[in-house]
């Protein structure tokens, strides 16, 4: 096997690793944004800095349109 095909396979799986875990890590940090929010809604004034630093993680990028001819 050469050293090309090795490396491809390592990358790949390496891919495959990265896109587990970030798909593990989603639903609790999902859960714990919500909960955040949730304080902030009722007056939790330690919640608003939290709340702060994860909504630069949960912001909706724009769609970008088609370009025009």
């Amino acid at each position: 096997m050469s050293v090309f095909n090795v490396l491809s396979q390592l990358c790949s799986n390496l891919d495959d690793t990265l896109m587990e875990a970030g798909s593990e890590v989603m639903v609790p940090s999902t859960a714990y944004y919500k909960s955040a929010q949730m304080a902030v809604k009722l007056g939790v004034p330690s919640a608003k800095p939290v709340v702060a630093d994860l909504m630069v993680r949960w912001e909706r990028k724009p769609k970008k349109s088609p370009p025009k001819e």
